[in-house]
């Protein structure tokens, strides 16, 4: 479904999958944000969508997200951002730095109308 969304999104992207990336290497999501930000420098525009497939899979996972969407928003960089995993209970246990920044949309039990 995101490769489909990926392959009609008008701006540029970075998509990303952290299933090879060791547990405590955190620093992998500022990699895969400079990239995303670099991404929207070159090609000259008002955003960018970076796109994180496992994300359950590093550790203080939100810890490092919640300080790049703060950088962003304090220096008015207007990175989108799809986090994607498949372990509900690693997310949800997770989740608490990133309060009032995220929409949660469980594909399990809530498809949007315009998936159905």
């Amino acid at each position: 479904m995101v490769g489909q969304l990926l392959e009609n999104y008008p701006l540029p992207y970075h998509f990303a999958s952290a299933d090879a990336v060791p547990s405590a290497n955190a620093t992998w999501i500022s990699q895969q944000w400079e990239t995303a930000r670099f991404k929207r420098k070159i090609e000259q525009t008002d955003e960018v969508l970076l796109v994180i497939d496992e994300i359950q899979k590093i550790e203080n996972w939100a810890e490092f997200v919640k300080a790049e969407w703060d950088r962003d928003t304090f220096e008015k960089v207007n990175v989108k951002v799809l986090l994607l995993g498949n372990k509900w209970s690693n997310i949800k246990a997770d989740i608490g730095p990133l309060t009032g920044r995220f929409e949660l949309i469980d594909f399990e039990t809530e498809i949007p109308a315009t998936l159905q």
